[in-house]
């Protein structure tokens, strides 16, 4: 029998593993009543992810899954990234601290490309340099859904910075940026601060804990104070 009536389903802190996560990525293909899946801190695996991936390339009632905590890795994030092609019911995704790197991130961004569902993704704690961070700002030179992105504590620097920036040129869409705890200098900064000076979307940009200079904290106060929409800067 299918239950229908379940919408909301909190299963964080268990030894789920990758079985479980089997079971369940099963389960999902035919259900169309849940609405939100807590799975975080579960030991699952890549494997385990690759079959919830699978279910989500059919399912179409899931709007929200939290999966942080796990250790699927950059295998795992490839193959979300994947379903998130054919995704077009999930709004918010959380894949904090799963050891995510640049293969993975680029796997996510170049799902952003196509998906227009998605409204919330964060990638909080992972191993995310410059690379992974680039191709999610190529993502955001074209989507036009997400507007709350959570990138803080990853190894993300100045070359980073700057392609985010450039996406920041012509994406209308993101309200929230958060980008503390990496390794953005003097000139991620700059091209920030470059960027809000065109942008009116961005409402919140978190970037404390970083190595930024006097020069790209001035940078950054000035054009906070010289764009006509308002801004939260976290420096």
């Amino acid at each position: 029998m299918v239950n229908t009536a379940l919408k909301e389903l909190r299963l964080s802190s268990n030894q789920i593993g990758d079985e479980g996560a089997a079971a369940i990525g099963e389960a999902l293909k035919f259900n169309t009543a849940l609405n939100k899946l807590g799975l975080s801190s579960n030991q699952i695996g890549a494997e385990g992810a690759k079959a919830l991936a699978s279910a989500l390339e059919v399912n179409s009632a899931l709007n929200t899954l939290g999966l942080d905590h796990n250790e699927f890795g950059d295998a795992g994030a490839a193959a979300i990234g994947e379903a998130l092609r054919f995704n077009t019911a999930l709004n918010k995704l959380y894949l904090n601290s799963n050891k995510i790197g640049d293969a993975g991130a680029k796997a996510i961004g170049d799902a952003l490309v196509v998906n227009t569902a998605l409204k919330t993704l964060s990638l909080w704690s992972n191993e995310i340099g410059d690379s992974g961070a680039t191709a999610i700002a190529n993502a955001l030179v074209v989507n036009t859904a997400l507007n709350k992105l959570l990138l803080g504590c990853n190894q993300i620097g100045d070359s980073g910075a700057k392609a985010i920036g450039d996406a920041l040129v012509v994406n209308s869409a993101l309200k929230i940026l958060v980008l503390e705890d990496n390794k953005i200098g003097s000139e991620g900064a700059k091209a920030l601060a470059s960027a809000l000076e065109v942008n009116t979307a961005l409402k919140t940009l978190s970037l404390q804990f970083n190595n930024l200079t006097d020069d790209g904290k001035r940078a950054l106060r000035a054009a906070k104070e010289q764009r006509s929409a308002p801004l939260e800067l976290g420096l």
